[in-house]
């Protein structure tokens, strides 16, 4: 340690500037006044204030305190503001008030070194070792960048009275460990000891584990991987003690990469080392070395880069390049899933992923958001994110910045009461066009990823994604580099470099998990895949409504059939998916009146078109497939379309007597349907439709006059408000059936089993009931009987015209 050391140590050290007001009471001689339990004997700032003490004791007790005293007090206030190396020369001469000869400034050099090094104060000395090394004001600045996000005011609340900051809501993260070189493997969810373990690696000498240098941190976009880098940040700024626990001595140098982009867009092919030299102000590898080796060197926000041509398609190559020009520090890289085939890099690695959050970690989260001060419109979210269940926060409402904006009002109301809007609102706003700018200033003032004026063509490859998923039986859960290649390639995008740069960067707009297979994409969670496969079923139906303008008749429909059965005769749908597709209408109808495929098939009626070509079968089928071979596919199509029209034409009937009409009128009663009415189980029974209190049944408010249900099973079918007349049910087993609401006129139910069916508020004129079961059956007025005698009886006695029992 030679005095250049020592001059930064009183001149510059971060300690000091805190307890400069401290250490003139101590040096002014008031001991006695100077209030010593402010700090632990055990904490650095005690031990310093000993130390400097004891040094200038030592030195000049051969002078009188009270002569020097004013001096001192004098100088020491400007200890911090000193910045040249005869500082310390100074203050010496300032105090003796004669010139201060080599032997002297040995002297008090010399008896701090003996202070420093005395037993008890071996943090002090590491501190003061790591505290004092040099560094330059490029790194100190970027260091410092990240360290006052920190404690700033949030991007949502700059412009509010009252103040959010990461520091009061930030919680450590839990992880996945994905993949490593360590053995044994580290068993720990807590992400300080995961760091503090890669770090010691490097301190043990004769483990051959020290050749991982380079750990890799992915997470999807707001699950708060820059925030981390944040808060390590402000850590190695404001708690140095709590840093070296974890790090040791070393230095940290924040590197955001996004700051490395040219204006050009584009980087020479080996010229990233260069541009990362360049911005830190380094003229070589070997000054970097001279001055940093050891440091930790965090690079935030990989994918950031994969948007400048010729990164995306050597993302391997530039990480190789990196990790060599880092060789001599232990190196952190940042980036969302599916930027970097981590796996496939051929040096040693540790790599680890951010987790959503679970219920523990929302509530953790929720509770440091409370202690905020919490605005009434504030509490209502936090409270609403608390009243969601685990499936529904699952890949939406379970990263930090998603739960930041929906509690601090960038997602609206609507959003909390429709799932649809709030996953668009993620996915499609906040993802792909989120201003990282009110988060990293920037002086030019463009967007993170320029990317996102794609941001249209990014959202439609994630619901090609989830529609190529759906193809396979709904079975497949990922997809390799070169499906996806294949699907953009279908797009029929002209411009070869949008083209690329979309191949490369589609996972802007989802979050995907990560999966040890080379080049896999899967959803983060099924929600998001059945919402994209939502959005993919609308583009395609708004898209044949565009495309069969021209056709009418026979023609419509075999034109209809050709497309659907092309689209959905793969698999049943799933029911999220049907979900996501009425609220998506809902939202379309009562907030901006669009004029959807739903509102155009409701004036249009292309249905009975659709359901005149089916029953004649006089349609064309993909290549090797018949009538008789496609049977499957057929009933896939059929099932899958009227699941998607009756949700989505739901908004749409909103008077009592709409009913959806399937069929041309009186189609049954000529067995023109044969098809529909041996399927008709597995087409229109399903589960209901049930969330926020509202249950929509597949086969309600249709129109079913005329159909011959005799003999089917047909137990816990809803037929709630149809109309049903002169409908055959004879023999048929209608178990837990609901009618309620509909229209049953001279329909019959002979031999009908009838247990716990629901005919609350039926019209039952003409109708036959003779030898039905009559067990716990709701009447129309509502009377209900185990008795079945009290049940014919009751039904008699409401003299309903025409009525046959």
């Amino acid at each position: 340690m030679d005095i250049k050391v020592i001059d930064k140590i009183l001149a510059n050290s971060f300690v000091l500037s805190l307890i400069a007001s401290q250490v003139v009471e101590k040096i002014q001689g008031s001991v006695l006044g100077y209030v010593r339990e402010k700090f632990r004997p055990d904490t650095i700032e005690y031990q310093f204030i000993e130390m400097l003490d004891d040094s200038l004791r030592d030195t000049f007790m051969e002078y009188d305190d009270s002569a020097v005293s004013d001096k001192v007090i004098r100088s020491l206030s400007n200890l911090k503001y000193l910045e040249t190396t005869s500082g310390l020369r100074d203050i010496l001469e300032d105090v003796i008030e004669q010139p201060v000869d080599d032997a002297l400034l040995d002297k008090w050099v010399m008896n701090i070194k003996i202070e420093i090094t005395k037993p008890g104060r071996e943090w002090l000395y590491r501190y003061i070792v790591f505290q004092n090394s040099i560094i330059d004001n490029r790194i100190k600045t970027s260091n410092d960048m990240y360290a006052k996000i920190f404690e700033d005011v949030m991007f949502l609340h700059k412009n509010s009275k009252k103040a959010v900051r990461l520091c009061d809501i930030f919680i450590p993260h839990s992880f996945h460990n994905i993949k490593h070189d360590w053995k044994p493997q580290l068993k720990t969810d807590n992400i300080f000891e995961y760091f503090k373990k890669f770090i010691c690696l490097q301190n043990n000498v004769d483990s051959e584990l020290r050749e991982i240098k380079c750990l890799f941190i992915e997470g999807d976009a707001g699950a708060g991987k820059s925030s981390l880098v944040s808060y390590l940040a402000h850590m190695y700024k404001a708690d140095v003690v709590k840093w070296m626990e974890i790090f040791g001595d070393r230095e940290l140098i924040c590197i955001r990469l996004r700051e490395l982009i040219p204006t050009t867009m584009q980087f020479a092919y080996d010229s990233i080392n260069a541009n990362i030299l360049q911005y830190l102000n380094m003229e070589s590898v070997e000054m970097f070395n001279e001055r940093h080796k050891n440091s930790v060197v965090i690079l935030d926000g990989f994918d950031e880069l994969c948007m400048i041509e010729k990164i995306h398609e050597n993302a391997n190559y530039y990480i190789y390049e990196i990790v060599k020009l880092f060789n001599e520090c232990e190196l952190i890289i940042t980036t969302r899933p599916l930027y970097l085939d981590i796996c496939e890099l051929n040096f040693h690695k540790a790599h680890i992923v951010l987790k959503h959050f679970d219920k523990e970690k929302r509530r953790e989260w929720i509770n440091n958001y409370k202690k905020t001060n919490c605005e009434k419109e504030e509490m209502a979210a936090l409270e609403y994110i608390e009243s969601l269940e685990d499936e529904d926060t699952n890949g939406i409402c379970d990263t930090p910045m998603a739960m930041y904006m929906l509690v601090a009002g960038r997602i609206n109301e609507d959003a909390k009461k429709n799932h649809w809007v709030l996953y668009n609102q993620i996915f499609y706003k906040e993802l792909s066009e989120t201003e990282y700018n009110s988060v990293f200033p920037s002086k030019n003032g463009t967007y993170s990823h320029a990317i996102k004026k794609y941001s249209d063509l990014l959202y439609r490859i994630s619901a090609e994604i989830a529609y190529c998923m759906y193809t396979e039986n709904n079975t497949k859960q990922f997809l390799t580099n070169d499906e996806i290649a294949n699907i953009i390639n279908n797009m029929e995008i002209s411009n070869f470099n949008i083209k690329n740069i979309v191949e490369h960067c589609y996972a802007l707009c989802s979050y995907w998990k990560i999966n040890a297979e080379k080049g896999v994409a899967e959803f983060y969670h099924n929600n998001i895949r059945d919402f994209f496969m939502c959005e993919k079923i609308f583009y395609e139906m708004e898209s044949i409504y565009k495309d069969t303008k021209k056709f009418t008749g026979k023609e419509l429909g075999k034109e209809v059939v050709k497309r659907l059965i092309a689209l959905f005769s793969y698999a049943e749908i799933n029911t999220k998916v049907i979900e996501f597709l009425y609220l998506r209408v809902l939202y379309q109808k009562t907030k901006c009146n669009i004029n959807n495929f739903a509102k155009i098939e409701s004036e249009r009626r292309m249905l009975e078109d659709f359901f005149w070509v089916l029953a004649d079968a006089d349609f064309s089928m993909q290549e090797g497939m018949t009538f008789g071979n496609g049977y499957g596919a057929i009933v896939n199509t059929l099932i899958n379309t009227i699941q998607i029209y009756r949700h989505a034409l739901e908004p749409y009937l909103t008077n009592k007597d709409d009913k959806i009409n399937w069929f041309y009128k009186a189609a049954f009663s000529f067995g023109n349907y044969p098809f529909f009415v041996n399927n008709f189980k597995k087409i229109f029974i399903k589960n209901p439709l049930s969330f926020n209190g509202n249950v929509i049944y597949t086969a309600s408010k249709t129109d079913f006059s005329y159909i011959l249900l005799g003999g089917e099973d047909l137990r816990n079918a809803g037929f709630v408000s149809c109309n049903i007349q002169y409908a055959g049910f004879q023999n048929a087993i209608l178990t837990g059936a609901n009618f309620e609401g509909s229209n049953l006129n001279n329909s019959i139910f002979e031999n009908a089993d009838l247990r716990n069916t629901n005919f609350k508020n039926c019209i039952l004129t003409n109708c036959i009931f003779t030898n039905a079961i009559l067990m716990n059956t709701v009447l129309p007025d509502g009377y209900k009987s185990e008795n079945m005698m009290d049940t014919f009886k009751h039904l008699k006695e409401m003299d309903i015209q025409g009525l046959v029992l």
